[in-house]
């Protein structure tokens, strides 16, 4: 089975699905991509994967999606960074700190540069980086603060190693998380059978 999936996913989600389904059915074999959202469609249309995770852009017509999934956004800050104690923080709250962010690849960046274009808020972006678990590492050991997709940060929100903030309603607009495949590929009867077993484990839940 092969696919195509947007990094933030693996570790919650995605790799625990791979799991529990290879408990289950013995001898089936996974050969994945990580890539942004983009490469997962360019994936799915060159009929590189059996299927993509991605969140929701422009999405060409030969790509079906199979399930959406309503996807938040959360700032993520190091205990010790100076507005971790604080009770209320706005996302314009981050302009005067250092911010390190996913490159101008990812959807999240996309963003946060319309929001800075819309409010005349210059954000100061002093690191950039393609791995979101390396940017959590990085946020840690500087003291800093990043935002991220929600799916990117529920072992976070669990475990408490990084302060989690929701950021305030209207900043970013709905987005959505989809899988999905190219229309009219042929799929094995393991491809399918894996693509209705993850859109039982809703990733909306994983945190709850």
């Amino acid at each position: 089975i092969s696919y195509s999936a947007i990094e933030g996913v693996l570790s919650s989600w995605l790799l625990p699905a791979i799991s529990q389904f290879q408990s289950n059915y013995k001898g089936i074999r996974f050969d994945g991509e990580i890539s942004a959202s983009d490469g997962v469609y360019h994936s799915l249309a060159t009929d590189q994967a059996d299927f993509g995770i991605a969140l929701e852009g422009d999405i060409q017509p030969e790509i079906e999606i199979i399930k959406r999934f309503e996807t938040g956004f959360k700032i993520a800050l190091s205990p010790a960074h100076h507005l971790a104690k604080q009770q209320n923080v706005q996302i314009e709250d981050l302009a005067p700190f250092p911010l390190a962010m996913l490159s101008s690849r990812f959807h999240t960046r996309h963003l946060l540069d319309s929001l800075s274009i819309r409010k005349n808020l210059p954000f100061n972006i002093t690191f950039e980086l393609d791995n979101i678990e390396m940017l959590k590492q990085f946020i840690l050991t500087t003291n800093g603060a990043t935002i991220l997709p929600d799916f990117a940060l529920i072992n976070e929100t669990k475990d408490k190693s990084l302060t989690i903030i929701d950021i305030n309603e209207g900043a970013f607009p709905i987005t959505t998380t989809v899988l999905c495949t190219r229309k009219g590929r042929h799929l094995t009867k393991a491809a399918r059978q894996f693509i209705e077993f993850i859109q039982e484990i809703d990733i909306t839940r994983q945190d709850k």
